[in-house]
């Protein structure tokens, strides 16, 4: 008797035990619905609508994969020529042979003013040549005019460039799962969240779109900003002067410049003779006046 009541109580309490763990099971699914408890479903749109990663069909890029290095040249040139004219017709025929373009060019001075001294023409360019034609442009430009100047510079936007990439795909894949979001949305409420967070996506791209097509542009043509002068002689380029040679320079160069001022002074000179003339013989008309006027009034003085 005592056996078969201790059985039916451990009976009675595996019951007991199954019933209170069943109902804690329900309680907790009932409170996953009515609390909004995030499945891997709707975590998966959630993160498309904060700006998340929707990685469900983003393809991650290869370790070992190998990019191009993305590098901007920009060459600063200052020259000088004794041909203006035909130096500038060269330049505009170079550019076309390389297959490049000019994106700003101005033209400043005269060749001559009124008393024959020589006023320098100046040309400014700026100069979109092939990033592969850059050194054939530079080598025959080289030929063309006394460089008196010359820098370049190189900027490696590689990272830039391809973290620029890397999140356009993102946001490609983003876009992507953004737009069946919206095709499968249930509710108004729901559809105008996807809808704003699109349109925040779209944007996005196509910013980053327009940043990509600037960098393209400027890896793909190197710039080049020329400056040429015209001049009577050519600068002399010395790497190292001493000091009786920068004398002598000195020296040499005051001679030059007194033998131009001597120049534009004889040619100014006798370009006013005819008015050196004319006012000499006023003057000695009006001389010849006052000294004939001053006789005779001390005449009248002496009778007086």
């Amino acid at each position: 008797m005592k056996s078969c009541f201790k059985r039916i109580s451990i009976l009675a309490m595996v019951i007991i035990t199954l019933f209170i763990f069943v109902s804690c099971s329900a309680s907790n699914n009932y409170a996953s619905e009515d609390m909004g408890i995030i499945d891997s479903d709707s975590k998966s749109e959630y993160d498309g609508l904060t700006g998340g990663s929707p990685s469900l069909d983003a393809t991650e890029p290869s370790q070992n994969q190998e990019f191009e290095r993305k590098i901007i040249k920009t060459v600063n040139i200052y020259g000088e020529t004794k041909k203006f004219d035909d130096t500038i017709a060269d330049i505009s025929s170079y550019v076309d042979e390389f297959n490049g373009y000019i994106e700003n060019y101005s033209l400043s001075g005269q060749s001559y003013n009124y008393y024959g001294s020589r006023y320098s023409r100046n040309a400014e360019y700026t100069l979109r040549i092939p990033a592969e034609e850059l050194d054939s442009f530079l080598n025959r430009l080289e030929g063309r005019i006394n460089i008196v100047k010359n820098q370049a510079s190189i900027d490696d936007i590689s990272a830039q460039y391809y973290d620029i990439v890397s999140r356009l795909e993102t946001l490609e894949a983003e876009k992507n799962a953004l737009v069946k979001m919206y095709e499968q949305a249930d509710t108004i409420e729901y559809m105008l969240k996807v809808q704003e967070r699109l349109y925040n996506v779209i944007e996005e791209i196509e910013a980053y779109n327009t940043r990509i097509k600037y960098f393209d542009g400027k890896v793909a043509y190197s710039t080049v900003n020329l400056s040429i002068s015209e001049v009577v002689e050519y600068t002399e380029i010395h790497e190292k002067e001493s000091w009786g040679e920068r004398l002598g320079d000195a020296f040499k160069d005051s001679w030059v410049d007194f033998g131009k001022n001597f120049q534009s002074f004889s040619v100014w000179f006798v370009g006013a003779i005819p008015t050196i003339i004319t006012i000499g013989f006023i003057a000695g008309i009006v001389s010849l006046v006052v000294a004939l006027i001053s006789r005779k009034a001390r005449k009248k003085s002496k009778k007086g």
